[in-house]
């Protein structure tokens, strides 16, 4: 059975799988409200409903990416590296990623 396809401008939890004791001050522990911005079958940009401090970076904007080759990041609960988008305020208008987690998006 194929699995829903992620649609745009659609609310989703970012199931986070590691680190597995991540905990939003918000949602709780392994989640994060977001909205998807945009999708392909290479990568998906989500937006967090609120910023997220995780591994001393914060921002809003994550891409997440195939964790396997071959596999299509554009359905709901396929595994994907997530990187945090952030400007490093140490070098101004410096915009970096920062792999942050393993998760997968589900339904809202």
């Amino acid at each position: 059975m194929p699995k829903e396809k992620l649609q745009k401008n659609q609310k989703y939890w970012l199931i986070v799988s590691d680190p597995y004791d991540y905990t939003h001050p918000t949602y709780g522990v392994g989640r994060i409200l977001g909205e998807v911005l945009d999708v392909s079958d290479k990568c998906v940009i989500f937006k967090a409903a609120a910023p997220v401090t995780i591994r001393n970076v914060q921002g809003d904007i994550f891409i997440l990416l195939n964790r396997y080759k071959g596999d299509s990041i554009d359905e709901v609960s396929t595994l994907a590296g997530v990187g945090l988008i952030y400007i490093d305020e140490a070098h101004y208008r410096d915009v970096k990623v920062e792999y942050v987690m393993i998760g997968a998006l589900e339904k809202y």
